[in-house]
């Protein structure tokens, strides 16, 4: 009867053993296939970029898409990463090199996550009391519901740019607050004091989206005060009120 009930608890974990490592696999792939993988994309990078200081950074699994990814980056160049792309059958699906590094768009993310660690680090600072939550972001694409955008095309690999420059022209901030006053003019004193802050932290923008809460609904409710697409040259206008009335909810 012992043996019995031995080898019963001797299946179980054996197959809860099983179970768990096909599960794992489902969320992280089969660790073969990923040793296969990584020799297949350093045999790519010695075939294809032969002359270049690539290296292989990291690999992963998306179960999303069931493919196994390897980052490659570069040693000199803070722009230069990209991803190879196989599937389970370790056949080669995609270079993402034109896409990410040549098209801009790692440089581009670059100057983005900038600007939102200078921005959100600012209203950490300067609107604690007040912040919900905020953040900054340069828009480099048409696709976002702005009506100014750079192109990231015209971007030069790992040059150091002068942020600020870029955010007049595009730069988008976002910030919710809470206050325990809800009404037009509140809402329009702290946007002005956030604008005036924003000058002299040298911290430039071209637009702003605000929305004011009450203190204990600063999540949000139907009766939030919401100013859109507050442009910065609206704060110079002397029908600054007329012009917030205009574009609030």
């Amino acid at each position: 009867m012992k043996k019995v009930v031995k080898y019963i608890v001797i299946t179980i974990l054996v197959l809860g053993a099983i179970y768990g490592l096909f599960i794992l696999s489902l969320m992280v792939g089969n660790p073969i296939t990923r040793i296969k993988i990584k020799i297949a994309a350093n045999k790519y990078i010695e075939t294809n970029y032969k002359d270049k200081d690539y290296f292989i950074d990291k690999g992963y699994y998306n179960f999303k898409d069931e493919n196994y990814y390897v980052v490659i980056k570069s040693k000199s160049s803070k722009d230069t990463y990209f991803d190879l792309i196989y599937n389970s059958k370790v056949k080669f699906i995609e270079d993402t090199y034109k896409k990410d590094v040549l098209s801009g768009s790692n440089t581009a993310n670059r100057i983005d996550m900038k600007y939102k660690e200078i921005v959100e680090l600012f209203l950490k600072n300067k609107f604690k009391d007040y912040l919900n939550f905020g953040y900054g972001t340069i828009v480099f694409s048409d696709k976002y519901d702005k009506e100014k955008y750079l192109n990231m095309k015209d971007l030069i690999l790992d040059k150091d740019y002068d942020i600020n420059e870029f955010a007049k022209e595009a730069g988008y901030i976002t910030v919710y607050f809470y206050d325990n006053n809800l009404d037009f003019d509140r809402a329009k004193e702290l946007l002005i004091k956030l604008k005036e802050k924003l000058d002299e932290e040298s911290i430039s923008f071209y637009a702003i989206d605000f929305n004011l809460s009450l203190a204990e609904h600063k999540y949000g409710t139907d009766n939030d005060i919401i100013f859109k697409n507050i442009l910065y040259s609206d704060f110079n206008s002397k029908d600054f009120a007329k012009i917030l009335s205009t574009k609030s909810n």
